[in-house]
């Protein structure tokens, strides 16, 4: 029988021992992605991963616990939402510094338009059933790109906050899920709305 660190697998290579406390038989562990984020969180208290300091890539990580690279995207996505971690395209995540008014470059207009969309949510700016802003509006409100406004998007979609249909984004309504919002007004040739 193998260790209770370690799991062999086919070659006589070993599986990380978050895997092997994973599957051990007869006891409930938390799922991998909550338990990588908790050793992340732990890593970050202890003061291993400082701020400023960039983190292993996301395949680094898949490697140590034994998990896919989405596995590691779900983990820490919600550490880039409350501001704990930040991204930078081509560079990698890094540790936000609490005392930084923002980190700088494209990842932190990505979590900051993440942020406020959420806000917005939750404070009734954005109630049940009403369209979001064009994109093109919000790239233009966080000084960004649409593919930036789709990339913060995804989470909220993902949490079942939002949904995309012909083109636009809406808030979900909890109570009606399947329900969708009235027809999205128009825009002129000058910019103004238009009713249907």
């Amino acid at each position: 029988m193998a260790s209770p660190s370690t799991l062999s697998g086919s070659g006589g290579s070993t599986v990380p021992s978050l895997l092997a406390e994973l599957v051990t038989p007869g006891v409930v562990r938390p799922t991998a992605v909550a338990r990588i984020r908790d050793v992340v969180r732990e890593r970050l208290a202890r003061g291993q991963y400082r701020p400023g300091m960039l983190l292993p890539r996301e395949i680094d990580f898949a490697r140590e616990f034994g998990v896919s690279a989405q596995l590691v995207r779900d983990a820490l996505r919600p550490l880039k939402a409350d501001g704990t971690l930040y991204a930078v395209v081509s560079q990698g995540t890094y540790v936000a510094d609490p005392k930084a008014p923002g980190p700088a470059g494209q990842g932190s207009r990505r979590a900051r338009l993440e942020q406020t969309v959420r806000q917005r949510l939750n404070d009734g700016t954005y109630p049940p059933l009403t369209w979001l802003p064009l994109w093109s509006e919000l790239a233009a409100e966080f000084g960004t790109s649409r593919t930036t406004v789709h990339s913060a998007l995804a989470p909220l979609k993902d949490d079942g906050l939002l949904a995309t249909v012909n083109g636009g984004t809406y808030v979900l309504d909890p109570e009606k899920p399947a329900a969708l919002p009235a027809k999205r007004p128009r825009r002129s040739a000058t910019g103004t709305q238009q009713t249907n």
